[in-house]
């Protein structure tokens, strides 16, 4: 059992239908690591961005709330996993990087460049 499920059982969330809907968003787990993997995230990441989102959608409801009945459970995990894939990037975006002195192939550094670049239209396209 992952820290998910774990954390799930633990909390016992009073709404019937916030248990069904988190079973589903459970048992597609792999769906979702895939789906922020299509936008650019390695699969390690990706497993990380899915775990966040599981753990914020329990605590969005363990806290008592209770989700606009005209959007569904399934939307708002979408919203927050979307959400945490924007903030990846953003935290990503801010690093740089130093070439080596002794790098000798300057298609490795064009390389990065255009994937950088990519990764900005992204994030552009998301937002």
């Amino acid at each position: 059992m992952d820290l998910v499920e774990k954390a799930a059982e633990s909390l016992l969330v009073e709404n019937p239908t916030f248990n069904v809907e988190l079973g589903f968003l459970l048992e597609n787990r792999d769906h979702y690591v895939r789906t922020v993997v299509k936008r650019g995230v390695d699969i390690g990441r990706a497993e990380d961005i899915v775990q966040d989102a599981y753990i914020k959608l329990i605590r969005y409801f363990a806290n008592g709330r209770q989700c606009d009945p005209t959007k569904s459970i399934r939307a708002l995990f979408n919203a927050i996993l979307k959400n945490l894939a924007i903030d990846f990037f953003r935290r990503e975006s801010g690093k740089t990087f130093e070439i080596p002195e002794n790098t000798s192939c300057a298609d490795d550094v064009e390389q990065n460049v255009r994937n950088n670049r990519a990764r900005e239209k992204i994030l552009q396209a998301i937002d």
